[in-house]
């Protein structure tokens, strides 16, 4: 009997299973589609932003408008009131005389005005 050498053993690869192919047509619908998504979101986005813009400066111009018409009324009753106040100081007899005078000093002045301020209670 002639002896051999034994065999190695050699383990055995398992078997691969094969993968089915890839489909390119759904990930590039689905890429596609995001794409599409995200330039719909972003042109609505900018047309909103615009829209905003133009009512935001039509308030803007409202209220200036507005503001401008207060500011007028406002001077104008300020100018009323100080004539007024001018007409009464006019007709009085007391400050006519004080200016009318060649020469007056302070304290004429000052009596003239604190008489004034107590006619008027103020």
């Amino acid at each position: 009997m002639i002896r051999t050498a034994p065999t190695p053993i050699v383990p055995m690869r398992p078997q691969t299973t094969s993968r089915p192919p890839k489909k390119r047509g759904s990930a590039v619908l689905f890429w596609g589609t995001g794409l599409i998504m995200l330039a719909l979101a972003g042109a609505a986005s900018w047309f909103s932003s615009q829209g905003f813009d133009e009512s935001m400066l039509r308030l803007d111009q409202v209220a200036l408008q507005q503001a401008g018409s207060i500011l007028d009324r406002s001077i104008e009753q300020q100018r009323a009131l100080a004539l007024s106040e001018v007409r009464l100081l006019v007709d009085d007899n007391r400050v006519r005389s004080t200016v009318i005078t060649p020469k007056f000093d302070e304290a004429t002045v000052r009596d003239v005005l604190e008489d004034l301020r107590k006619a008027a209670g103020a």
